[in-house]
């Protein structure tokens, strides 16, 4: 430092931060900043910026601190700890998405950091958590109740032979379900923006895979039933509650009008029919059960539909292009739920996929089956196992962890 006053300063400043007194630590480090010179001192200028951060930060100022973590990376945008205070600050503002930024930038210059890799896993499970929180001060809008009516009515219409009118229907329910999540999306997060934050915040959102799956649909040059499985599925999962709720209202008529047939075509069944209560096996508490379970069907009828795709290659009709989009679209979500493996959020499309392998080795281990078939199922399954691999030595990797300020050290 170029000032004995600013030596001494700074030294009383880290003094009484490690005493505990950090208005006295952020003021004598302020006094010390004010003796030096932005155009001479940078170095110096860093370390006591970064110092008043922590203070500020101690003080739960939180927007002062960030003033300083910004300072300190104008000051030198190669120093990983300036974005360290950045992000410590933005994560006590819970502006998770620009807190793993800038966590992530700090990777960027260390990668071997570890502290900052903490930092950058708790942003992002501030981020998970914030994107699958629903928000509670409002009821889902009136008109996105009747678009989700419209997904239903229009998937079942397709299943009559309208002739050209059924695809016309097809189509127009994988666009009303795109719009219901193109709602949610901006509900949580706001309108659109062409910003990595932004990004960042909505990739990991429940309703982006299937947003995306409603658009590839409605524009895909064919369409498929299998296609419309999961949108269906997923659109009654929204009403759980309301059918569950009909169900109780009308769970004698259940039993007096199914129970009778039961008894007449299921002889055995008649003891468990005895003990049976409608009304408690339609409770609220089936909810969570329920909805895994759409859930893991759609991901089935997915994967499905992936392998349909596949195997019409082989006839006239098949559609490369289609093929292709399907598969990233598939490779995307995979991918997702592998990097954010260290959360709650069920494994899906990954699940999915072991199921179906398990069928094909089931049917490949036939000794009728040519061992040409299996090894090419074998290299297959290979190469799309090296689809999916993540990188493991990217600092902005989002398998890293990330944890708040745990301890901070005055320099």
């Amino acid at each position: 430092m170029s000032s004995e006053e600013a030596v001494r300063l700074k030294n009383e400043g880290s003094a009484a931060y490690s005493r505990g007194d950090f208005a006295a630590a952020s003021a004598l480090f302020t006094g010390a900043i004010e003796k030096l010179s932005p155009e001479t001192d940078k170095e110096a200028l860093k370390l006591l910026y970064s110092n008043r951060s922590a203070s500020y930060h101690s003080l739960k100022e939180y927007e002062k601190a960030l003033e300083d973590g910004n300072k300190c990376v104008s000051l030198d945008c190669n120093w990983p700890k300036g974005y360290g205070r950045k992000g410590d600050a933005l994560l006590a503002l819970k502006r998770f998405g620009e807190a793993y930024n800038a966590y992530n930038a700090g990777l960027r210059i260390s990668p071997a950091d570890q502290a900052l890799a903490d930092k950058a896993e708790r942003a992002m499970r501030g981020i998970r958590s914030e994107s699958q929180a629903s928000p509670s001060s409002s009821a889902t809008p009136s008109w996105i109740v009747y678009m989700r009516y419209l997904v239903l009515g229009c998937i079942l219409l397709y299943c009559v032979p309208f002739g050209g009118f059924a695809v016309l229907f097809g189509r127009v329910g994988a666009a009303a379900f795109a719009v219901d999540h193109i709602a949610s999306v901006i509900q949580r997060h706001g309108r659109p923006r062409f910003e990595n934050d932004y990004a960042v915040r909505v990739l990991p959102d429940p309703s982006t895979p299937s947003l995306l799956l409603g658009i590839f649909v409605a524009v895909s040059p064919r369409l498929y039933f299998m296609a419309l499985v999961p949108i269906f599925l997923l659109t009654v999962m929204t009403f759980l509650a309301a059918i569950l709720a009909y169900g109780r209202q009308h769970s004698r008529d259940i039993e007096e009008k199914t129970f009778p047939l039961i008894r007449r075509f299921v002889p055995s069944a008649a003891p468990v029919l005895q003990s049976l209560n409608v009304a408690a096996l339609l409770s609220d508490r089936q909810i969570p059960q329920v909805s895994l379970l759409l859930q893991k069907l759609a991901a089935q009828a997915q994967v499905s539909q992936g392998i349909f795709l596949v195997i019409e290659l082989l006839l006239p009709s098949r559609n490369f292009i289609q093929l292709y989009l399907w598969w990233q679209f598939l490779k995307m979500q995979y991918m997702q739920e592998q990097a954010f493996s260290g959360s709650s959020r069920p494994k899906l499309i990954q699940e999915a996929f072991v199921d179906i392998d398990k069928q094909i080795n089931g049917l490949l281990s036939n000794r009728l089956v040519p061992q040409l078939l299996r090894t090419g199922y074998n290299t297959l399954k290979t190469y799309l196992a090296k689809q999916v691999e993540l990188p493991t030595n990217s600092p902005a990797a989002e398998s890293r962890g990330g944890g708040l300020l745990s301890k901070c050290t005055i320099m």
